[in-house]
């Protein structure tokens, strides 16, 4: 088995069919990968509809769960299952081009990469589509310390093909229950690494849904979805602070400006906003100290809200508390 495409699935019946047909009609042999699909809790039509599909298609396997509230423990069944050589992430209202898999998957072996990644384009229910961008193709090749040569690499999980045996045995997981595992898991997957390789053809197509009462995780900005990629973030950093703390300092500087900037980007009620951020800021397994510089008013915004030194994470909460209450910049006070 070459290929073991992953499919997470919660209430889709208005996509799964083109989700499910872009995959059937591959370029590749069918008898060289299988869909795995599983059904985190859905109710409405899908899994009927997946059902009928399955009836004819052998290379079609069904796994039905309780809802979990984001894809995480899904994909996490579908690594468990598969049996490919490689492994492709694909949300269940995307498509995949006809030769994305046998493109994918003969850049891997040929160039004995651990990553493949190729391009997307975006489209929406209207048949808009947008998008189209040139990658430079290349091999890359990681030490451990080549870290900002990992951040150049995307952070989502779709558009790559994943050895198996990179995933396994580094027993690397999506985060479960919050939004953007993707982040998670690619970062710790580039982490492990050694070789990378970078190809200029599309190999998935994502969907940017119009209906905005059923948009994906990855379109939400409200408040859960905000804490829950604050919760993601902080969850990967203590990760590697257990295993490489330099890099963990240097992923946290990394990230900040990324998330601070998607804060601030959501239509969202500060007061709300601060609740959330306070209410995560008190327990850790690390100094806050090991993270920034000593800063006054940092330090005064700690005491006013009677935050220990012994903090979880989040520098990236504080910050943001930080520029929602007293407009401090973050830049011009760090450094001083």
């Amino acid at each position: 088995m070459k290929v073991s495409i992953i499919i997470p699935v919660y209430n889709v019946e208005k996509y799964i069919n083109e989700t499910i047909e872009s995959c059937l009609h591959q370029t590749m042999d069918v008898k060289d990968y299988e869909i795995i699909i599983i059904n985190d809790g859905s109710t409405d039509k899908s899994v009927e509809i997946i059902n009928l599909y399955k009836k004819n298609n052998q290379n079609i396997k069904l796994y039905n769960q309780k809802n979990d509230g984001a894809p995480g423990k899904a994909r996490n069944v579908g690594i468990k299952k598969a049996k490919g050589e490689t492994l492709l992430f694909l949300d269940s209202d995307d498509k995949i081009p006809k030769k994305a898999l046998e493109i994918l998957y003969n850049k891997l072996i040929s160039t004995k990469s651990d990553i493949v990644i190729g391009k997307n384009i975006r489209f929406n229910d209207n048949g808009k589509v947008w998008g189209e961008y040139t990658l430079d193709e290349e091999t890359l090749y990681f030490k451990k310390t080549d870290y900002f040569k990992r951040d150049e690499l995307s952070a989502v999980v779709h558009t790559r093909l994943y050895k198996t045996s990179l995933i396994k045995n580094n027993k690397i997981e999506f985060i479960r229950k919050y939004p953007s595992q993707d982040t998670c898991f690619s970062t710790i997957a580039n982490y492990y690494t050694q070789k990378i390789t970078i190809i200029d053809e599309v190999v998935y197509f994502y969907r940017d849904r119009i209906d905005r009462s059923n948009i994906s995780l990855m379109q939400k900005r409200d408040i859960r979805t905000i804490n829950g990629r604050l919760i993601v973030m902080s969850n990967l950093v203590l990760y590697f602070y257990n295993i490489d703390k330099d890099y963990a300092k240097h992923l946290f500087n990394y990230r900040l400006r990324g998330i601070i900037n998607l804060i601030k980007s959501s239509y969202i009620n500060t007061g709300d906003l601060l609740e959330c951020l306070i209410e995560y800021i008190k327990v850790s397994k690390f100094n806050i100290k090991d993270f920034i510089p000593y800063n006054l008013a940092f330090y005064k915004m700690l005491e006013k809200y009677n935050v220990t030194n012994k903090l979880f994470w989040t520098r990236v909460r504080l910050l943001s508390l930080i520029y929602y209450t007293r407009r401090i910049e973050y830049g011009k006070n760090s450094n001083k």
